[in-house]
């Protein structure tokens, strides 16, 4: 049955290289973390540098990071560039032409 399955089970469950990065065992039977008080607080030094560590485990710049990057600035800078000319659009719609006018310039872009 189901309840019979534990993680123990698991084809990797005793693989010598898998890593348990994000698994601390610092001896204390309770690992429930508090809020505010004690040294498993959410807020205490000790978690947020634990929690600053894994940022930049998760986050380190590699090759592919790179690529990425490259790929992802022209599109935003397309975009910047495509809400900087709305914006422009808009003020001179709204000086030049008034307030009906931006009214129906609005609704026509929203359709």
């Amino acid at each position: 049955t189901v309840d019979d399955i534990r993680p123990e089970d698991a084809a990797d469950a005793n693989d010598p290289g898998q890593e348990k990065k994000f698994v601390e065992d610092d001896g204390e039977e309770d690992h429930e973390a508090s809020i505010l008080c004690g040294r498993r607080a959410l807020c205490s030094r000790r978690s947020i540098s634990n929690y600053a560590h894994t940022l930049v485990d998760v986050a380190t710049f590699d090759a592919e990071s790179h690529r990425i990057l490259k790929l992802g600035v022209p599109f935003t800078l397309a975009e910047m560039s495509d809400a900087l000319f709305d914006a422009i659009t808009v003020a001179l719609i709204s000086r030049y032409l008034g307030v009906k006018s931006l009214q129906a310039y609005i609704v026509t872009n929203l359709l």
